[in-house]
């Protein structure tokens, strides 16, 4: 064997090797024996065949042959005359005997037409062939077998093979060969392909036939459909030797599909069980869809399946198969599938079995499943039959003869056959409709089926539902018919009873009179019922006694008898009776019944009423209000049809008697309404004084009950309360007595906004008499109170009067609330219309504000237009004086000076309420008194603000940059301050004091001023403050000189105390190193006191002031001082406020000093005096010494200075000498 790609010689070689030339051969032959691939030498032939050494033909569809020619291969090889012996042959022109001439080397040399046309060739074309290539393989043998007959014999015996097509296809031939002299060899053919294909359908035909009768017989005996299914994959599974064959079911949803029974090889599992076609992918299931029958050889041949379906058909080791789809009323019913786990070439004849096999095994399944169900009917038949209560019966084909009846005790049985059953069973109204009916289904061999009266065990009628199927035989004839009845009698009872109800309830409800209605259920009674008449009986308003009886079937005696019968438990009549104890009440024979009256037992005798039976009937409450009576013509009692008819005799009497009282209650109800339409006129303009009082006289007019009251909620005190009571004309409004949780229930429900009945207030905490409320309805009035309608009758408040107290609580309350709001909405305009003036006249404030130029300008700008206005009656303005703790008038409007000075009086006494003008100064804020009259601040100038026709009044600090300037007081002829008109009047104040400080301002830059400021302490720890303090006492400070080494000499007035006891305190008190009583006077007894401490005094003298006036009381300090103008007011009191933390501003103002002033006494102390000369001149002066006669003497003033008399007499000599030269020599 080479080991390299061969050469062209080596390969021509090997070709001579395989045979003599003009020997065709394959490539496969040629490759043979070198250690290449064939397309190596496939392509090493080509390239002889190019250099014309070989010659090559296609053979078939992908083969190719190669031999190298012969002289005597090239066409026309032979002689001429025996080529043309043979063209001259007639056979040679047949066109169904297909003509070869072949040469030597075996390859066609000529050939007629008709052997053209079969093999599809050209002429030239054809020349040159071999008949190894237009032979298949499989036949090499018998064409090598005839040739050898031919060379041995001269003929060859006639065979039949296939050739191949020039389109690569096959056909068959029926050859025969012959040897001719100087031509070669001649072969004839005849094409055989149709008898070919015929012979094969016949074989396939005969296959299936005897598949089918295997098939055949082993299905039908089955009546199993799963037995049936798996017999037939088992079949054709072993016909077909394949390894899975099932028929699979597909349910109506068109996916699922469920194989019952498969068949499978050995080491295969089974397919049984629900599957979905969608998961067998989309070449399946699209296949089957569209009626396809799939056969596959491969899948793996198959391009358009997606990687998921080779996937799945790789875990299913599935690779060839074949399903056929059966389609029935155009969905897909079932298919039938075989598998096979490697490539298969499956045949014509196998296809065609699974086919049949498809067809047979769902026409086998249907009779099975048909048969199985004919079974399944039998069964429920037989069980139907021992289990129904409905009648059964079996008729003969024409119903002339009844074979069976089982009643059920509803009719007579039928054990033997009769034709006697019509007159036994149907009453001879009904049979003419039952056999015209029966005559009809005879005809139409349908089912017989009507409702109709029988005749019932006891006699009477009763009603069925009768129907019956016709069984035929297989002709199609009637053999029999089997029947069932059903008793519908109550039905057909019920539907009477309906129909009646109908026709009563139209009566009632197109309004026809209660009597009428009555009576046509007494006559429909009647007509229900055998041997029976009806009587209704109702009571009167009260149900003591009855009212003429309703009886159309009975004789007038009837009612003329028993109208007023009582309703007692007497035993008068079954009617009485059964009223009064509620229940059904019988007499089963007037005659011997001896327990009711005799007149009773004589009226129904009279009438032909030998038993009765009474029920009551009932209101929509329950409460009997009349009898119904079942009036029989023999002595017996009631049976259940005519307790049926009683029980809905009194049912439909009730229902005309509530709608009876119902058309009463609402002509009552329409009635109450206009009176309410009337009520309502009168409160569309009505205020809500108006409201509230007429509240309940509307209400008892709507309603007519006993007690009528409107609780009112007190919005000021949180409270409800009844705020008026109506009650009927004949009852005393104040006899009325109510529960004692009364109040708390109306207080619930005003609350909790629910209306709230009780018809029964028996309770412990109600009065016994009989005046007391028993029954009551409470509605909500919104957010003014509750409206309450009571009766002295337990169970009063019914539906109807809660609907209708509620309808006036809601017309009340709507009228209430307009009426409120318009109120609301008329305040609300005043008080804007109120504000526009007060808004107009700050305006002309303000402009007058601005044209002035002085304080006193300013104050009798703001007090005339204040009074002027007609918004306030009088005003003025006032300073704080805090000598004596009091607003001093400085200017006023609107009212005369003698009752300005009542007016501003303050009660400061212990105890009283602290004064609104000093509050205002003392707070900064505006102090609000809403009503003169009530408020206990104004009771020192009540009457006095009352006279001038002040109900209310503001008192407005001036201030600017926290500074008073005065307080404004402005009186309103109204109570209840606007709280609007306080803020702009407070505005207003600020406005005043700024311009105040203005003016000030300006006028101080005129003249020689000072700034007085009034200032106050309540907890200021210095010495004499302390004194006063722990005294109780009041000082007046009189004088300060200051001493040696900080100590300060201090002269003062002490008020309510003795002196004894001031003496007594000051010898206590660490801060006060000496203390001498010096005088008594009228005002008070003056004191000296030697301070270790401070005092205020000192405090103000240190920053630059002059101290006016200094008043202790109790320890509260006032001082009055003066300050430069030059001075910084704020902070002044902010660094006297570093001692003192609690003092506060309560007064400033700018004072003109005079020129002759500026030099004072304290000028000459503090410039020309020694402080020694200051304390004895104060000493002499504040102890009388220049009095007449002296209080006291100089040696007493010169012990009190601990200094000897020359020398006291030398300080005060130098004192009198430096005030006398400033005296005279200053004039």
């Amino acid at each position: 064997m080479t080991t390299a790609p061969p050469e062209l010689e080596e390969v021509l070689n090997k070709v001579d090797t395989l045979g003599p030339p003009s020997t065709p051969v394959t490539t496969p032959e040629v490759a043979k024996g070198f250690d290449c691939t064939q397309r190596t030498i496939y392509n090493r032939l080509e390239t002889l065949v190019d250099d014309g050494i070989l010659q090559t033909k296609k053979v078939g569809a992908n083969s190719r042959v190669w031999w190298q020619p012969a002289e005597s291969d090239m066409p026309g090889s032979g002689s001429s005359e025996g080529r043309e012996r043979v063209r001259s042959h007639p056979v040679f022109g047949s066109t169904m005997v297909g003509v070869i001439v072949w040469g030597d080397d075996m390859t066609i040399t000529d050939a007629n037409d008709a052997f053209l046309e079969m093999a599809g060739f050209e002429y030239e074309e054809a020349l040159g062939t071999s008949w190894r290539e237009l032979t298949p393989e499989e036949f090499y043998r018998d064409s090598k077998r005839h040739i050898e007959q031919v060379e041995q014999k001269g003929s060859g015996v006639p065979y039949e093979k296939q050739y191949y097509h020039a389109d690569g296809s096959r056909w068959w031939g029926r050859f025969e060969s012959r040897q001719v002299d100087e031509v070669g060899y001649v072969e004839f053919v005849v094409d055989v392909t149709e008898r070919k294909h015929h012979e094969r359908e016949l074989e396939k035909e005969a296959a299936l036939d005897t598949f089918r009768v295997e098939l055949t017989d082993a299905i039908r005996p089955l009546i199993d459909p799963v037995e049936v299914q798996n017999e037939a994959a088992y079949v054709l599974g072993k016909r077909l030797d394949v390894e899975r064959a099932y028929y699979g079911e597909v349910l109506a949803d068109g996916d699922t599909n469920v194989v019952h029974a498969d068949y499978y090889r050995d080491g295969e599992a089974s397919f049984a069980g629900e599957h979905r076609l969608n998961d067998y992918g989309a070449y399946i299931t699209e296949g089957f869809q569209a009626g396809e029958t799939l056969v596959v050889d491969d899948y793996r041949d198959i391009s358009e399946l997606s990687n998921e379906e080779r996937t799945m058909y790789v875990r299913a080791d599935i690779t060839a198969w074949i399903g056929v789809p059966l389609y029935k009323d155009g969905e897909l019913a079932a298919f039938f599938t075989v598998t096979e786990s490697e490539p298969r070439k499956w045949t014509d004849a196998e296809v065609g079995m699974v086919k049949e096999t498809a067809d047979r095994t769902w026409d086998a399944v249907q009779r099975a499943q048909a048969e199985q169900a004919r079974r399944e009917s039998e069964a429920r038949l037989d069980a139907f039959v021992t289990a129904t209560s409905d009648v059964v019966y079996r008729m003969n084909p024409d119903w002339t003869e009844m074979y069976y009846l089982d009643g059920q005790e509803f009719i007579a049985d039928t054990d033997e056959p009769r034709q006697t059953w019509l007159e036994e069973y149907i009453p001879a109204d009904e049979q003419p409709q039952v056999m015209n009916t029966i005559e009809e289904a005879i005809e139409t061999k349908s089912t017989f089926e009507l409702e109709h009266q029988v005749i019932q065990l006891d006699e009477t009628r009763g009603w069925t539902h009768s129907s019956a199927v016709p069984i035929l035989d297989d002709d199609d004839e009637i053999i029999e018919w089997f029947g069932t009845a059903t008793d519908i009698t109550e039905r057909k009872q019920r539907e009477q009873l309906l129909a009646v109800q109908t026709d009563l309830l139209e009566l009632i409800a197109a309004g026809e009179s209660l009597e009428e209605c009555l009576t046509e259920l007494c006559v429909a009674v009647g007509r229900l019922g055998s041997g029976v008449r009806a009587s209704i009986m109702l009571t009167g308003n009260e149900r003591e006694s009855f009212q003429r009886p309703i009886a159309p079937d009975l004789q007038p005696s009837w009612g003329e008898g028993l109208e007023d019968a009582p309703v007692n438990d007497l035993m008068t009549s079954t009617c009485g009776e059964a009223v009064f104890r509620g229940g059904g009440v019988s007499c089963e024979d007037v005659t011997t019944d001896d327990r009711w009256s005799e007149e009773w037992r004589e009226i129904c005798i009279v009438n032909d009423v030998l038993a009765g039976h009474s029920e009551p009937i009932r209101d929509r409450d329950g409460e009997p209000v009349g009898s119904f009576m079942l009036c029989f013509d023999e002595p017996r009692t009631p049976n259940e049809w005519e307790h049926r008819l009683t029980d809905f005799a009194t049912y439909l009497a009730g229902i005309a008697v509530e709608r009876h009282q119902s058309r009463q209650a609402l002509t009552q109800t329409n009635e109450s309404l206009e009176r309410l339409n009337d009520a309502t006129r009168e409160l569309i303009d009505a205020d809500v004084q108006e409201i509230r009082d007429h509240v309940p006289a509307i209400t008892q007019e709507v309603l007519d009950t006993d007690y009528i009251a409107l609780w009112r909620y007190d919005n000021q005190t949180g409270d409800i309360h009844e705020h008026i009571r109506q009650t009927s004309p004949e009852i005393d409004p104040q006899a009325i007595e109510l529960p004692d949780e009364f109040p708390d229930q109306i207080w619930q429900t005003f609350i909790g906004g629910d209306i709230d009945v009780d018809n029964d207030l028996n309770s412990p905490g109600c009065a016994s008499s009989e005046l007391s409320l028993r029954s009551r309805v409470l509605v909500p009035l919104g957010r003014h109170g509750v409206i309450c309608a009571g009766s002295t009758r337990t169970g009063a408040c019914d539906e109807l009067t809660v609907d209708l107290v509620e309808t006036v609580a809601a017309t009340v309350e709507t009228a209430w609330d307009r009426a409120a709001g318009e109120r609301e909405l008329e305040r609300k305009n005043a008080e804007l219309t109120r504000l526009n003036n007060l808004n107009t006249l700050i305006r002309q404030i303000d402009q007058a504000l601005v044209q002035a130029e002085t304080v006193d300008e300013i104050d009798k700008a703001v007090c005339d237009r204040l009074a002027e206005s007609a918004l306030f009656e009088f005003a003025w303005i006032g300073d704080f004086d805090a000598d004596v703790d009091v607003i001093e008038p400085r200017a006023w409007a609107g009212i005369d000076s003698s009752s300005l000075a009542d007016l501003s009086v303050e009660d400061n006494r212990p105890g009283t309420e602290k004064n609104p003008f000093t509050s205002a100064v003392q707070t900064g804020e505006t102090q609000i008194i809403d009503d003169i009259a009530t408020d206990a601040r104004a009771a020192s100038w009540r009457e006095v603000a009352l006279e001038q026709g002040a109900r209310s009044c503001l008192s407005v600090p001036l201030v600017y940059d926290e500074f008073v300037y005065g307080i404004l007081k402005v009186y309103d002829g109204t109570p209840q301050y606007d709280e609007r008109d306080t803020e702009v009047l407070a505005e207003l104040g600020q406005t005043i004091a700024h311009a105040i400080h203005t003016v000030e301002t300006t006028e101080t830059q005129r003249t020689d001023t000072v700034i007085e400021l009034t200032l106050r302490s309540a907890a200021a720890e210095t010495p004499l403050c302390r004194l006063a303090r722990e005294t109780g006492c009041a000082i007046e400070l009189e004088g300060l000189v200051p001493g040696s080494v900080g100590e300060m000499i201090a002269f003062f007035t002490a008020t309510d105390i003795e002196s004894s006891k001031l003496l007594a305190a000051g010898e206590e008190s660490l801060t006060i190193e000496e203390l001498h009583h010096l005088t008594d006077r009228n005002e008070g007894t003056m004191f000296k006191a030697k301070l270790d401490d401070p005092v205020l005094a000192a405090d103000v003298l240190a920053q630059n002031a002059a101290v006016r006036t200094l008043s202790i009381d109790a320890g509260t300090a006032t001082a009055v001082i003066d300050l430069p103008t030059s001075a910084d007011v704020r902070g002044f009191v902010e660094q006297v406020q570093q001692t003192i933390p609690d003092l506060e501003l309560l007064g400033r103002r700018t004072r003109t000093r005079s020129p002759e002033m500026k030099h004072t006494l304290q000028g000459v102390f503090e410039d020309q005096l020694t402080p020694r000369q200051q304390e004895v001149l104060q000493l002499a002066y504040r102890s009388g010494f220049f009095e007449s006669p002296r209080l006291q003497t100089g040696k007493e003033l010169s012990d009190v200075l601990d200094l000897s008399q020359s020398t006291f007499n030398y300080h005060l000599r130098g004192a009198e000498r430096s005030i006398f030269e400033l005296v005279f020599d200053y004039a």
